[in-house]
């Protein structure tokens, strides 16, 4: 949960959620309440009206490399053949592992300091 303060002195904290089912079905939303619970509570919402299937070939990989953008930041994925495991950091494994996938190559390239 991320803290902001409006100019009135109001808190208001974000939530980031990811859902999936572990079988291909994965979403995920942004909410904002005025306490972390509640805001927790309204992204699940609004994260399973937002999921999307993803394509998953034998051995739990996905069917060929992708590159995806948003802003400046880029995520590369590659499949792995089977029994190579989930290759990537912390934040693209969580979502990866909630998806299904098992065996995947996963990499964020650029420079993460200023």
């Amino acid at each position: 949960a991320v803290v902001s303060t409006q100019s009135t002195g109001r808190m208001s904290f974000n939530a980031l959620v990811v859902v999936g089912d572990k079988k291909g079905k994965v979403g995920y939303a942004i909410a904002k309440a005025s306490e972390v619970p509640a805001a927790i509570k309204k992204a699940i919402q609004q994260a399973q009206k937002n999921v999307i299937s993803i394509p998953l070939v034998k051995g739990d990989t996905i069917p060929h490399p992708i590159t995806g953008k948003a802003g400046s930041g880029q995520v590369f994925l590659k499949n792995a053949p089977e029994g190579t495991g989930v290759i990537a950091g912390s934040a693209a494994r969580s979502v990866l592992e909630l998806v299904g996938v098992k065996n995947i190559y996963s990499k964020v390239p650029g420079s993460k300091t200023p």
